[in-house]
Parts: C-alpha cells; structure tokens; sequence
C-alpha cells in the first residue's frame, strides 16, 4: 500500500512537473522535486527502499554546492565536485538544446548517472539533497544529487 502512494505521488508530481521550461525564468525548484521524485523512483527500483530529501541537506549543505556549480561553471565537470567525507556526490551537465520541460532535464540526467560510473553511487544513503544551476549564457544546466552516508 505504501509502494502505490509513493507510486501516486510520485505520478501527480510528475504530471505538474511535465510543463515546459522558461529558460528566461527557470525554476530550479521545480527542476529539484523532479529529478528527486525520478532518482527516488530508481533507487526503489533497483535497490529496494525509499529516500528521504532531506531540508537540512537542502537549507545547510546545497547552497554552497550550488555557488560552486555557478562560480565554477567554465570548469570541467570533475572539477566541480564538493569534497566532503559525510557525502557521495554525483553531478551532471547537460546542454539544453531542444528539451522543453523539467521532465525531459531529469530524464537526462538520470540516464546519464545511469550509464556512467555515478550509477554505483546512486543510493549510496537513504538521505538526499538536490541543486540545480542552470547557465544562460551557455544554456547548460549542472545538477549536484547526494547522498549522506
């Protein structure tokens, strides 16, 4: 019963999620609930349990990982990496030409974790914590996901 509430949930956000993208006003919010409630999905997909995003992570610990993404944004990608022991980080960039709503972006980047070294590290905790920062300029986004050990 509590595998299809989650499955509901998850659905329903998913669906409001689906909207298309301001690039001009991009709303890293949004983009935050939907790559949370997919990477949720995955880990109780293939790893059997549910994790928690957790509003300390986000208030204390993601800020600062989003002013590295948006101070550091011209680096490669490893470089951008927050060094932390009581964490596994795993990021991505991902050119948005041609994706038109959150849903797609969380896709990605799901997808590429998926199928790159950072799929050992998905559901490394049951704790989570998400931040975005998308580059105008550019039209990259960079998505930090970790999980507390």
């Amino acid at each position: 019963m509590k595998t299809l509430l989650v499955i509901l949930c998850l659905i329903s956000s998913m669906l409001v999620n689906a909207q298309n993208i301001d690039y001009n006003n991009f709303n890293k919010e949004t983009l935050n609930e939907t790559v949370f409630g997919l990477m949720e999905r995955y880990v109780m997909n293939t790893n059997g349990y549910s994790i928690t995003l957790s509003s300390d992570v986000q208030k204390n610990v993601m800020p600062a990982i989003r002013k590295t993404l948006k101070n550091k944004k011209n680096l490669p990608l490893d470089s951008l990496y927050t060094p932390n022991t009581s964490y596994t980080e795993i990021l991505d960039s991902i050119p948005c030409n041609g994706i038109k709503t959150y849903i797609e972006l969380a896709e990605k980047a799901i997808s590429d974790w998926e199928n790159s070294w950072s799929s050992y590290f998905m559901g490394f905790g049951k704790t989570a914590g998400v931040t975005n920062y998308y580059n105008k300029r550019t039209k990259t986004l960079y998505i930090s996901f970790i999980f507390l050990k």
